[in-house]
């Protein structure tokens, strides 16, 4: 994508030259350049690849590199084009506030996208696209490719956390979205693979109270006990002598980020720690919507339209850094608003697509779209009262509410156990789509209570 329809020529110019193997300076370039453009004389050429100087020649090993170059240039001018639009927004006084500030932010954000999206030519013969195919074949057949170490989660994603894609996990108030996404990167940890773990609603020290409890066994409420610390921190010192090696998982702790400051946090991770851009970072990110570009975004615009501009952006970063975004976001309140009257109703309390605020951008622009749902956490709040809630489990269930290259519709059973900060994968043998057996897992069944639950068609 070209501003100036020179640029396009002198580089298709010099590709051709590159392909013909003939040299390549100015009078070549000029020569080929002329007969698709009459403007473009060799002093015009000369004036806009060299700045009018007379000296130069370039060898056939040159054509890359200035094709190259005329990329970044062209980059370079469609961001300043971008910005020059902003500028003169705020040079003119006669534009109404409310268009003032979203032109202004939009052509911004324009710019910034451009930056990522356009790091390289996006263009690929067919044979370096099958290249690229068959270095990811070779994964996919080692059994590497996205591996997250949830054994429920890599059965049912066909892609599961590989690299240039959002994953979104949506869940209402309560139903430990939060601990699903922690349990998720204790995963990656034991596996060694990079991970970033922004937590913008969280603290870091509850946090860190919830994954202690979880590698060590541990209640967090034990941890808050003083006669017990001594022995705890023996444990956790022992812990550490394995967590501390895993320096390629970091914690970020900042409610005031925006996706600009994201992308440069991954930038300075994969720096830090020298992973290659052909090495996928996992980011794990609670709350995104809490980001500034979802949060206040660019003024003048809807809520929805935000979302889709910061959508838009993340998607590209994903993209351009190879990263596997795993997004928490909020459902709306509507199961909080169910009348629950028999323990039956709780299924009415399952959540959908549509439940998420502002779903439309945010399934678009997911490649996976996950919902957590908890019956019990429903079952606590209204039927206390109930028999069957006296001795009913606490099963989280992960239901795939979109996935663009498989299955839809799966529910992945997890046990519940907020006290030690854990969600273990479990089995249901009443899932006619059943990814895992009981040895799998090693645990029992669920009960006839916990199936009445999740008998519901989709």
């Amino acid at each position: 994508m070209f501003i100036h329809k020179s640029a396009r020529v002198l580089y298709e110019a010099i590709g051709e030259l590159h392909a013909q193997g003939a040299s390549i300076d100015a009078a070549s370039i000029a020569q080929i350049a002329n007969t698709k453009s009459s403007t473009l004389t060799l002093n015009v050429v000369k004036g806009l690849l060299w700045g009018g100087e007379e000296d130069f020649t370039f060898s056939q090993a040159d054509g890359p590199l200035l094709r190259k170059e005329l990329e970044r240039s062209e980059i370079r001018a469609q961001m300043q084009s971008e910005v020059q639009k902003a500028l003169e927004y705020i040079s003119e006084p006669s534009v109404p506030d409310e268009d003032f500030f979203g032109n202004v932010g939009k052509y911004l954000v324009n710019a910034q996208t451009i930056a990522l999206s356009r790091s390289g030519s996006p263009l690929h013969t067919l044979e370096e696209a099958y290249n690229k195919y068959e270095q990811e074949l070779d994964e996919r057949e080692s059994g590497v490719l996205g591996i997250s170490g949830d054994i429920l989660l890599d059965k049912a994603l066909v892609r599961k956390t590989a690299g240039g894609q959002i994953i979104t996990i949506a869940a209402a108030t309560g139903s430990g979205k939060s601990l699903y996404l922690l349990n998720l990167m204790n995963g990656f940890i034991e596996l060694g693979i990079p991970a970033i773990y922004i937590t913008l609603e969280m603290d870091m020290m509850s946090t860190l109270d919830r994954l202690t409890a979880l590698r060590t066994k541990t209640p967090i409420s034990d941890w808050y006990e003083a006669d017990k610390l001594v022995n705890l921190r023996r444990k956790l010192k022992e812990e550490r002598k394995y967590i501390d090696q895993q320096s390629s998982v970091e914690i970020v702790e900042d409610p005031s980020l925006s996706l600009a400051d994201v992308n440069a946090i991954i930038g300075e991770f994969r720096s830090k720690h020298q992973i290659p851009k052909e090495q996928r970072i996992i980011v794990g990110i609670d709350l995104v919507t809490q980001l500034k570009d979802f949060a206040s975004g660019i003024k003048g615009y809807s809520m929805a339209n935000n979302y889709e501009v910061a959508v838009n952006l993340q998607n590209a970063i994903a993209k351009s850094q190879n990263v596997c975004f795993l997004d928490i976001v909020q459902f709306n309140r509507e199961a909080d608003t169910v009348d629950l009257q028999e323990f039956a109703d709780l299924r009415r309390t399952r959540p959908t697509l549509n439940n998420i605020k502002n779903s439309a951008a945010i399934a678009e622009r997911s490649r996976v779209v996950l919902s957590a749902w908890r019956p019990y956490y429903y079952a606590q709040r209204y039927l206390q009262h109930l028999e069957e809630v006296q001795s009913m489990d606490d099963i989280m269930y992960v239901t795939v509410l979109k996935q663009s290259q498989g299955e839809v519709g799966q529910e992945l059973p997890y046990k519940f156990n907020g006290a030690y900060g854990e969600v273990l994968p479990t089995y249901d043998a009443s899932l006619s789509h059943n990814l895992l057996n009981a040895e799998e897992v090693g645990m029992e069944e669920l009960t006839e209570e916990q199936r009445l639950l999740r008998e519901v068609d989709f």
